[in-house]
C-alpha cells in the first residue's frame, strides 16, 4: 500500500501574496448590528443545562437512584467504575465499586449497568451488567457478565469486589452491540437487555435464536431463585446462582418460527428477542407496560412495546420495514411487532437514553416516552396511547446523551452526556426564556428591501468551488460577522472556527423550466447562526407565490410540489424545506467535535479548499481567501502563497482528472458525516479532502449496508453495478445518500463517479499493485519498497508514486531546465491525479530556505492529462537556483 501521507520529496516557495489592485467585498467589514435573530434563539421547546456543575465524570453511561441513598445518587462510568455521591448538594463523590481491572472497555463495551435488589436495604445485594476481559492461553477473550454483588455490612457506601457472584458469562466475539439495559419489575425478577454481538447484519446469527446464546433480546431472570420457579437449562455461560420464572414466555414450547425445539437447548430466560442493541428500556410507572429502544442497522431506529414472548424482527425486520438484503422478510404476514414510533438517518444515528415520564413537573410530556438520539443529539418523545403508531416530537437537542432518567427528590428528567462527562437536565418552556425566531425574512434584518432582494451589506457574498448537490437548485451564499475587527481561526486543510455572533444566508432558485433563468423561482432562505452559547441554529424561511417576503418554516420542516417543465415534459418535483432540527443534521460539527483541539465542521463549504477560487477577472478579479487576510479576518494570516493552497475542482472541468473531481464531489456532498470515524455515520470511511484515495477507505472496502450488490463494496474497482457507493447515490428511498437535502438524482456525478470506475481504478491503486506490473513475486527482494533493481537512483517507492519502470534505468520521473535571457524555463512531466509543485532555494543544505515557486503554473492542481507543463520564471536578483519537486497524492 501507499505510505499514509500526501507529500512525498523526490530530488532536486518565492513568498509573496497577490496583488489585488481594487476593492473586493471584503474590503470594509459591517458589523450585523441590524439582524434581529435572537442571541439565544427558541429554536426548540426545551433546553439544556448542567444539573450539577461541580461533578464531572468518567464516561458516564447510567443514572441510578436508592432509596437508601435519599440525597445523592450513582453515575456508572464505561471504564468500570461506579461512583456515589452522598449528597447532591456537595461536589464530592466517592468510588463505590472499582472493576477497572475486570472491564473491558473499547467501543461500545465497558461497565454498562447497575441494578439495586428490591430489598437492598436488607440484603445489601446489587447487580451489574459488564463487558469482561480475561487472558485464557495467551490470548485475550470478552464476556458479557451479569454478576450479583454485596455492599460492606459496616460501610453500606462501599461493594465488596471479592463478593462477586457471575449469574451470566456469555463469550462475546465483537466489542460492539452489547445491551446494556437492566431493570427490576414489579414483578420482583431482573430484566436484561443484550444486543446480537456483531457488527453488520447480525453477522453471528443471533437475531433469531431461542436455542443458542444470550443474545438479541431481552431477558427475564429471578435472582431469588424463588419455590415453583425452574433450573437453567445447561448452558456454558449459565450458573447455577438464578432460576427461571416458570412464567416466562418461552418456557416449555416445542416449536418456534415452524421449527421444532430441543427442550434441552431452550433458552427460555428470554422474554423477548428480535433485537439488534436495546441499550435502554424502561417500565411505564403507571401502567407497568414495558418499553424499549432498539438500535437501527442502516435505516430505522425503533421505540418498541415489548410484550412477554414477542419477536421484534431482527434480522428479517428493521422496524416496519425489511431488514437487510440477506436478511429480509418483505411480506405482511410475518408475525413480528412493529415498533410503537420509528425513525431514519434524516433525523438521527443511535437511539440511547430512553425513559416513561410520569409526573406533573412536565404536564405536557406526563406519557411519553422519552429518548435520545446519541450522535444526531436529538431529545424526542412519543405519546402512548391506543394508536398503533405514534408521530415523534423532537423537543430539545444535546449530543451524546446515554442515558435519561427522572430525579425523585425534585421531579427533574436529568440525562447522562457520556463526551461531556455530565449529568444535565431538561428545562422546560416556562424556564427557557429565550425569544423566538423572526416569523417573516424581512423582520429579520438580512435585507434592506425584501422584495427587491436588496441584501443588507453586513451580509458578504461568497462562491464555492463545488457546490452541495441540491436538485438543481441555483444558491446563493453570504455570511455576516459580529463585528469590523472579527476573527477567522484559519486552518490550510481543517475546518475554520468562526466568532460567537457569525451568521450564514443560503438563498434557493429553482428554474420552473430546466435551463431557463428567466423562469427561476424564489424557493427559500436559510440561516445558520452561530448564537452566545458558542452554538450552532439552523432556521429556514419559504418565499410566498408574491414573492415579495418569506415566512418562517416550522421546526419538523415542510413539503412542496412543484410543477417543472423538463425536456418537453411537465412532471412534478418534490421540494423539502428543512425543519429547524434537520439543519444539524449536515451541519453537525463532525466527530470529536468537541475536542479542544478540532475545529467542529458545522460551516460546511467555508474552508480553504472551497473558498480559494478566484472572483471575476481582469483587474476587478481576486482570490477569495486572499482578500479576506487582506482584510484582516484570518488568524493567523496567510503569509505564503495563496497558489499552493488545496482547492476542489468542479465534475465537469475535463482537464482535472477524474479522481480530483471525484473526491471533490464527495468533498463537497459527504463528508459532513463520512469523516474517517464511524459516529455521525455508521461507517467510517473518509470523504475528507485532504484523504488520499487509499486513505478514503473506499476501493474495496465493504460497505455497511450491501445494497443489491453482492460483494458490497463501497467502490468496486472492477463494477460500477457492484459498487455500494453509486446504488446509494442512485436510490430514491430511504436508503438514499445524502439521507436528507436532496430527492432528485445527480445524473451527472454518477455518470462521472462511472467513469473513474472504468477508466481510472483498473489502473493499481496501490503499491502492490504497481509491483504487480513488474515483478513475478512481490516477496522478492527487487520488490521491496525501498529496493532499486535498476539501479538509477531512485527506490521502488518514487517509481510507484511516479509511475515509471523500476526495471528501466532509464525511465525515473524528472523535470528539465533550461536557462533563458532572463531565467529559466521548467519543464514538468504531468503526472496524472498528482498534485506536482515545485520549489526553490539558493541554499539548498537550509532546510528552512527553500520556497514555493509562486506562479500560476505552479497552483494546486491534479490533471488528466501527462502531457508536461512549462514554468517561465525570471530569476530576480539570483545567480543560482536549486529546484525540487513534491508530490501530493
Amino acid at each position: 500500500m501507499w505510505f499514509q501521507r500526501s507529500f512525498f520529496i523526490l530530488f532536486l516557495y518565492i513568498n509573496g501574496l497577490p496583488v489585488i489592485t481594487g476593492q473586493t467585498p471584503w474590503h470594509s467589514i459591517l458589523p450585523n448590528t441590524n439582524l434581529r435573530f435572537p442571541d439565544q434563539p427558541k429554536w426548540l421547546d426545551y433546553a439544556t443545562k448542567v444539573r450539577f456543575p461541580g461533578l464531572k465524570f468518567n464516561q458516564p453511561v447510567q443514572l441510578v437512584f436508592q432509596k437508601s441513598f435519599a440525597t445523592g445518587f450513582f453515575v456508572v462510568e464505561k471504564p468500570g467504575t461506579v461512583r456515589l455521591i452522598p449528597n447532591r448538594n456537595r461536589n464530592e463523590s466517592i468510588a463505590f465499586l472499582d472493576l477497572t481491572d475486570r472491564v473491558y472497555s473499547d467501543s461500545e463495551s465497558g461497565m454498562l449497568s447497575l441494578a439495586f435488589h428490591p430489598h437492598f436495604e436488607t440484603n445489601r445485594r446489587l447487580f451489574v451488567y459488564y463487558c469482561a476481559k480475561e487472558n485464557i492461553g495467551g490470548k485475550l477473550k470478552r464476556f458479557n457478565r451479569l454478576s450479583e454483588f454485596k455492599t460492606s455490612s459496616s460501610d453500606p457506601s462501599k461493594v465488596l469486589t471479592s463478593s462477586e457472584i457471575i449469574l451470566l458469562n456469555q463469550v462475546d466475539q465483537h466489542a460492539d452491540h452489547n445491551g446494556g439495559g437492566m431493570l427490576f419489575g414489579e414483578d420482583g425478577y431482573l430484566y436484561l437487555s443484550l444486543g446480537d454481538e456483531g457488527s453488520f447484519y447480525d453477522q453471528f446469527g443471533n437475531g433469531q435464536q431461542l436455542t443458542k446464546d444470550f443474545f438479541a433480546g431481552i431477558l427475564r431472570l429471578d435472582v431469588d431463585q424463588k419455590p415453583g420457579n425452574l433450573l437453567p437449562p445447561s448452558h456454558p455461560a449459565a450458573s447455577a446462582h438464578y432460576a427461571v420464572p416458570a412464567d416466562n414466555p418461552f418456557v416449555g414450547i416445542q416449536s418456534y418460527l415452524n421449527q421444532p425445539l430441543k427442550a434441552s437447548k431452550l433458552r427460555s430466560e428470554f422474554y423477548a428477542i428480535g433485537m439488534r442493541n436495546p441499550w435502554r428500556f424502561a417500565f411505564d410507572p403507571l401502567t407497568g407496560k414495558l418499553y424499549s429502544g432498539d438500535t437501527g442497522d442502516h435505516t430505522r431506529e425503533e421505540i418498541n412495546e415489548i410484550f412477554p414472548g414477542g419477536n421484534y424482527g431482527w434480522p428479517h425486520r428493521e422496524g416496519s420495514l425489511p431488514g437487510p438484503p440477506d436478511h429480509a422478510i418483505r411480506n405482511t404476514d410475518h408475525g413480528f411487532i412493529d415498533p410503537i414510533a420509528e425513525y431514519g438517518r434524516e433525523d438521527g444515528n443511535d437511539i440511547a437514553g430512553l425513559t416513561v415520564y410520569r409526573g406533573t413537573r412536565f404536564s405536557e410530556l406526563d406519557g411519553c416516552v422519552l429518548f435520545s438520539d446519541y450522535y444526531g443529539g436529538w431529545l424526542g418523545k412519543v405519546r402512548l396511547s391506543s394508536a398503533e403508531r405514534s408521530p415523534i416530537e423532537w423537543f430539545a437537542r444535546d449530543t451524546h446523551v446515554a442515558d435519561i432518567v427522572t430525579d425523585p427528590m425534585d421531579g427533574n428528567i436529568l440525562l447522562v452526556d457520556l463526551f461531556e462527562g455530565l449529568i444535565k437536565c431538561l428545562v422546560p418552556p416556562s424556564e427557557n426564556r429565550l425569544d423566538a425566531f423572526p416569523k417573516y425574512l424581512s423582520q429579520t434584518g438580512a435585507f434592506l428591501d425584501t422584495p427587491s432582494f436588496t441584501v443588507d451589506p453586513s451580509f458578504i457574498p461568497y462562491e464555492l468551488n463545488v457546490p452541495f448537490w441540491s436538485d438543481h437548485a441555483t444558491k446563493s451564499r453570504w455570511v455576516s460577522f459580529p463585528s469590523a475587527d472579527s476573527k477567522i481561526q484559519f486552518r490550510e486543510e481543517d475546518p475554520w472556527k468562526f466568532p460567537v455572533g457569525t451568521v450564514f444566508m443560503k438563498h434557493f432558485d429553482l428554474e420552473l423550466e430546466r435551463g431557463n433563468p428567466m423562469t427561476r423561482k424564489r424557493l427559500e432562505t436559510r440561516f445558520l447562526i452561530l448564537n452566545t452559547l458558542n452554538q450552532f441554529f439552523g432556521v429556514t424561511y419559504r418565499w410566498n407565490e408574491a414573492q415579495d417576503d418569506a415566512q418562517l418554516v416550522s421546526p419538523n420542516g415542510m413539503e412542496l410540489d412543484i410543477s417543472i417543465r423538463e425536456d418537453d415534459l411537465d412532471r412534478s418535483q418534490k421540494w423539502h424545506f428543512p425543519g429547524r432540527h434537520e439543519c444539524m443534521a449536515c451541519h453537525n460539527g463532525g466527530p470529536n467535535f468537541l475536542a479542544p483541539t478540532r475545529f467542529g465542521r458545522y460551516a460546511l463549504g467555508f474552508n480553504t479548499a472551497q473558498l480559494n477560487r478566484e472572483i471575476g477577472s481582469g483587474e476587478s478579479g481576486f482570490n477569495q481567501i486572499e482578500a479576506m487576510n487582506r482584510a484582516g479576518i484570518l488568524e493567523p494570516p496567510l503569509t505564503g502563497p495563496i497558489t499552493r493552497l488545496p482547492k476542489l475542482v468542479s465534475a465537469d472541468n475535463e482537464a482535472a482528472s477524474l479522481g480530483y473531481r471525484v473526491r471533490s464531489y464527495l468533498a463537497a456532498n459527504c463528508e459532513a458525516c463520512h469523516e474517517g470515524k464511524a459516529s455521525v455515520a455508521r461507517l467510517s470511511w473518509n470523504a475528507t479532502f485532504k484523504a488520499t484515495s487509499e486513505q478514503t477507505k473506499l476501493i474495496g472496502h465493504p460497505a455497511y449496508n450491501k445494497m443489491s450488490t453482492t460483494e458490497g463494496r463501497l467502490i468496486d474497482r472492477w463494477d460500477p453495478t457492484k459498487s455500494v457507493l453509486l446504488q446509494r447515490l442512485s436510490h430514491s428511498g430511504i436508503e438514499r445518500m445524502p439521507p436528507i437535502g436532496s430527492s432528485e438524482i445527480d445524473e451527472s456525478a454518477i455518470d462521472l463517479i462511472k467513469r473513474w470506475i472504468l477508466e481510472d481504478l483498473k489502473k493499481p491503486q496501490s503499491y502492490e499493485g504497481w509491483a504487480k506490473l513488474y515483478f513475478a513475486d512481490s516477496e522478492e527482494p527487487d520488490a521491496f519498497l525501498f529496493a532499486d533493481p535498476d539501479h538509477d537512483g531512485v527506490l521502488n517507492f518514487f517509481e510507484a508514486i511516479t509511475l515509471t519502470n523500476p526495471l528501466d534505468g532509464d525511465d525515473f520521473y524528472t523535470i528539465k531546465i533550461r536557462k533563458t535571457e532572463t531565467g529559466v524555463t521548467l519543464e514538468v512531466p504531468g503526472l496524472t491525479n498528482r498534485y506536482v509543485w515545485i520549489e526553490w532555494t539558493e541554499t539548498p543544505n537550509d532546510e528552512s530556505s527553500w520556497k514555493f515557486l509562486n506562479l500560476p503554473e505552479n497552483a494546486f492542481f491534479m490533471p488528466a492529462s501527462p502531457d508536461s507543463r512549462f514554468i517561465e520564471w525570471e530569476i530576480p536578483h539570483h545567480h543560482n537556483a536549486f529546484f525540487r519537486l513534491k508530490i501530493r497524492l
